[in-house]
């Protein structure tokens, strides 16, 4: 996620300078302090690119010194490094607040190890290594999650391995801008789909990327098949593919089993055990 600051900014780790190629036109404006290159334009510094009908870079000026403060990439833009890929209809990236903003009817954020998905907003700041998706989905090794909004929470890979063992196998790069997933914040119409063809709902939803284990509340219900589970909170574990619900108050938990289901309760609790598994 730190393709941005690569693409604006030169260090002794990224000496390339920042290339911009247009099949139309490119033109400096120095009065309103922007330069725009227009029809396939495309913006190069090392391994990072951005691309897109129209590209405007916003700068400042101070003592003859230019001091870019904003990129704009109008019209399929697609910014792109090693570690992932950004694309959009409308992409703007502020520089003092290390902000970058997709907007479009469908905005994808990839990455080697998980997709983000959304139809209205991506709003990703470096500063605190947290976006947001507006009508998004979010997919992982056959597992993903959806809702109205999404928060999700990134930290250096370094950190990771050293909090939780699921990481150890993940290579070191430093701390120049390689980030994994750490958690995601769900709120409205959650919904919940497992490798197993199974589906969950709930109002609210939290992923821990450490445990992969989702926490729910508010009108939980769980399906798969001919199951039926509903109750006020749970947890969905995406490692053993298992679901736990509670209820809540006066609330109780509700499960509707099928016939198979309930032939496995009359041979005892051993042949239920063996197909507890099946919950995602």
């Amino acid at each position: 996620m730190g393709f941005v600051l690569n693409l604006v900014y030169a260090s002794p780790e990224n000496p390339e300078s920042f290339e911009v190629s247009a099949q139309q036109s490119i033109e400096c404006h120095d009065k309103e302090h922007v330069c725009r290159a227009v029809g396939a334009a495309c913006a190069k510094k090392g391994k990072v690119t951005l691309c897109a009908d129209t590209i405007n870079v916003y700068y400042s000026v101070q003592d003859k010194k230019r001091t870019i403060e904003k990129i704009q990439a109008i019209g399929h833009a697609k910014l792109e490094d090693p570690s992932g890929v950004v694309s959009g209809e409308h992409l703007e990236y502020w520089v003092k607040s290390q902000i970058l903003e997709v907007t479009g009817p469908k905005n994808i954020l990839k990455t080697p190890r998980f997709s983000l998905t959304s139809t209205k907003k991506i709003r990703y700041c470096h500063l605190t290594h947290q976006g947001e998706a507006w009508r998004a989905h979010w997919e992982q090794e056959g597992s993903s999650m959806a809702a109205d909004w999404l928060q999700a929470n990134f930290t250096p890979i370094d950190a990771l391995q050293k909090e939780h063992n699921a990481f150890k196998d993940l290579p070191s790069l430093g701390s120049h801008g390689h980030l994994e997933l750490h958690s995601i914040k769900a709120k409205g119409h959650v919904k919940i789909v497992g490798k197993k063809s199974s589906m969950g709902r709930a109002d609210e939803g939290y992923y821990d990327a450490c445990t992969q284990k989702i926490q729910v509340r508010g009108n939980v219900s769980l399906m798969q098949e001919t199951h039926f589970a509903k109750g006020e909170t749970g947890v969905f574990d995406l490692q053993t593919h298992c679901a736990y619900l509670e209820g809540q108050g006066t609330k109780r938990v509700q499960l509707l089993l099928n016939p198979q289901t309930m032939n496995r309760l009359k041979r005892g609790p051993k042949a239920v055990k063996q197909h507890s598994g099946e919950a995602l």
